[in-house]
């Protein structure tokens, strides 16, 4: 049936529904029979339980009812189109495909799309995911290159990555504390504020994508900003540490660390 995001025909008397999570970071294809596999992209196959659900007195739930969702997150997905950040991503969208087998040995094919300008955010959140362990790809690269995420921004690579696997190693800031300084009191008899001004102290981690090992930490310091000579707000200045420092160290770590 159609969706907005996806196409997938199932032949009677199978069903199935492909649908693209709002949030971008997997694709559902919902409402399979006991005992199908699907594949998405070219990755790893996923089969849904061969005996059908049961209620809460175990007793097989009826057909209509016991209907299976397969999920799949990004790198599951072994046909990714585009490296993880390209410079300019191209405007037209990418379709990946989608199959699958069912008990019975019948087939149904479909497709689903993604926006290549999506890809970098949605790599993004896949990357976050270091910090709880390894993050494989099906189709393994070079493994030699860096990916950054700086909060708020694309992730930026360091090195050459023309599919996901170059990816080998994932940097991202571990921990940010801040400074405070005060200033002391501005303004007059009849509006006074209590002022101050603010720095933050980053500390930065390189992971293994494939292992999930920490391999370099290093923590940046922002210079505290000068009280200035007049304000209205309470907190006159904010400084965060120097991304031209951290990105010059970054760059300069061997590809094994």
């Amino acid at each position: 049936m159609h969706t907005s995001m996806g196409y997938l025909q199932c032949d009677a008397p199978h069903r199935c529904r492909l649908l693209l999570d709002s949030t971008f970071a997997y694709v559902t294809v919902y409402d399979l029979e006991p005992g199908a596999e699907v594949r998405a992209a070219g990755g790893r196959p996923y089969t849904t339980p061969a005996r059908p659900p049961r209620d809460h007195r175990g007793r097989a739930m009826p057909a209509w009812q016991g209907m299976l969702d397969a999920a799949f997150e990004l790198n599951d997905f072994a046909d990714l189109p585009d490296r993880p950040a390209p410079p300019v991503p191209p405007n037209r969208p990418s379709y990946l495909a989608v199959e699958v087998t069912y008990a019975d040995g019948t087939t149904a094919e479909g497709s689903f799309e993604v926006s290549a300008a999506l890809l970098p955010a949605i790599g993004g959140r896949v990357y976050q995911q270091i910090v709880d362990g390894p993050i494989p790809w099906p189709r393994e690269g070079t493994g030699r290159s860096l990916v950054v995420l700086v909060p708020g921004r694309k992730p930026r690579v360091i090195g050459e990555a023309t599919q996901w696997g170059d990816v080998g190693r994932v940097a991202l800031i571990a921990d940010r504390r801040t400074r405070t300084r005060s200033c002391g009191t501005y303004g007059n008899a009849s509006a006074r504020t209590r002022v101050q001004v603010r720095a933050s102290d980053e500390t930065w981690r390189v992971f293994d994508r494939r292992t999930g090992a920490r391999l370099a930490e290093r923590v940046f310091s922002a210079e505290m900003p000068a009280c200035p000579d007049a304000t209205s707000s309470n907190v006159a200045a904010e400084a965060s540490p120097s991304r031209e420092e951290i990105f010059a160290w970054l760059e300069g770590l061997p590809a094994d660390a």
